[in-house]
């Protein structure tokens, strides 16, 4: 059976992280949303599922 590689939005939620997680995500074409602090995990949450709602996506994955 043939597999089919689809590739779909995706926008990453940065809380408030001084790594290059939003540099290396907008590299790879991707759209991102930070925090300017971290407010913790429910924020992150509630961010990505704003986002996800406002912007019709698919899917929510948290990692």
């Amino acid at each position: 059976m043939p597999r089919t590689l689809v590739i779909v939005p995706a926008y990453v939620v940065n809380d408030g992280s001084m790594n290059t997680t939003a540099e290396i995500v907008r590299t790879i074409g991707r759209g991102i949303i930070s925090h300017l602090i971290n407010f913790g995990i429910g924020a992150e949450i509630q961010t990505g599922l704003n986002s996800h709602c406002l912007k019709a996506t698919n899917c929510f994955i948290r990692k």
